[in-house]
């Protein structure tokens, strides 16, 4: 199902992983997050415990895309709330 996320959005690669117990669909260009995979899940939203990942993941990227990542207050943002995610 993951390999079939390339076609879908056009974009992204599939990986393998090490242990072979399943795989990781990743996209690596950021105009194709912000410009297909942000859109597609504000159009489908993410639901449960996982929207509140999702909306640290969006802030991430809109900070990004601000430049604010390329300053020190900012990477360390960035990284307490890459910290707070996936608990």
């Amino acid at each position: 199902m993951l390999k079939s996320l390339i076609d879908f959005f056009g974009c992204g690669r599939y990986y393998l992983r090490s242990n072979q117990d399943g795989g990781d669909f990743i996209i690596e260009n950021f105009s194709d997050i912000t410009e297909k995979l942000i859109p597609f899940l504000d159009n489908y939203p993410v639901l449960g415990v996982k929207s509140l990942d999702y909306a640290k993941f969006k802030e991430v990227a809109d900070m990004i895309h601000r430049k604010e990542h390329l300053t020190e207050l900012g990477l360390k943002k960035i990284q307490d709330i890459k910290s707070d995610m996936n608990l």
